[in-house]
């Protein structure tokens, strides 16, 4: 008797989750995104096996610190209702409402729609299925129990370094290397020189001509000092007589 209370009991805890075993599902269920970026969570109903779903509500919540809703979009085959309570946008208390019926009933895993989300701030953003979700069979009854939902992180990407030239990393200090110097003589010096030089040569830029000028040149001031130098002597000589 005992050994048949027990199997009476084992029955009755295991039975609801027979009965009750239509699941929603998220694709992806992990990801890592940068903050304001778009990207799309794909939902879909399990119902189990031998099971008719005819209308799904998707009843989620998101964290409001790191996702809002953009968007849905019901996949082929629904008949969207809108009805009070059946569909609601909410992204300051982080939920989302979308019911659809699907009259060729849901006999294996479908895609029930297409979440659009946006990022926000850095860390980490979940999106769960809420207790008020629903998963009909053709005679009303609810058939969703607790499914799985999923966690994303949002980070901000770390770029690679940009070349800046061959060889070089942007934020590298790049040596700096010295040529020699050599030291430069005063231009108005050489423009003398070479105006000297051009008027001893008569404008030839020959040696040999400018040889001959200086030779005459000297000749010129041996001739002219001659004479002084031939008074001082004989001044001299009076000057010892």
């Amino acid at each position: 008797m005992k050994k048949i209370l027990y199997s009476l009991f084992a029955i009755a805890f295991v039975l609801p989750l027979a009965v009750n075993a239509a699941t929603f599902s998220f694709s992806p269920n992990s990801g890592s995104f940068a903050p304001k970026s778009t990207f799309s969570v794909v939902v879909y109903v399990n119902p189990n096996v031998g099971e008719e779903i005819t209308t799904a509500k998707l009843s989620a919540l998101f964290s409001v610190s790191g996702l809002e809703v953009v968007s849905f979009a019901q996949a082929d085959g629904w008949i969207p209702l809108v009805a009070p309570g059946s569909d609601l946008k909410d992204n300051v208390a982080g939920k989302l409402i979308k019911t659809g019926g699907f009259p060729a009933r849901v006999k294996e895993s479908k895609q029930f729609g297409t979440i659009t989300l946006r990022t926000k701030s850095v860390g980490t953003a979940t999106l769960n299925t809420a207790g008020d979700s629903m998963l009909l069979d053709s005679s009303n009854t609810n058939k969703y129990v607790s499914s799985a939902g999923v966690n994303f992180t949002i980070v901000v990407p770390v770029s690679a370094p940009t070349p800046t030239g061959e060889g070089a990393v942007l934020g590298e200090e790049t040596p700096v290397v010295q040529e020699p110097t050599t030291a430069s003589q005063p231009i108005a010096a050489q423009s003398l020189l070479a105006a000297v030089g051009s008027i001893v040569t008569l404008g030839t830029d020959s040696v040999i001509v400018g040889l001959l000028v200086a030779v005459i040149i000297l000749a010129l001031a041996g001739y002219a000092i001659y004479p002084m130098i031939q008074r001082a002597r004989r001044k001299n000589l009076g000057k010892l007589r």
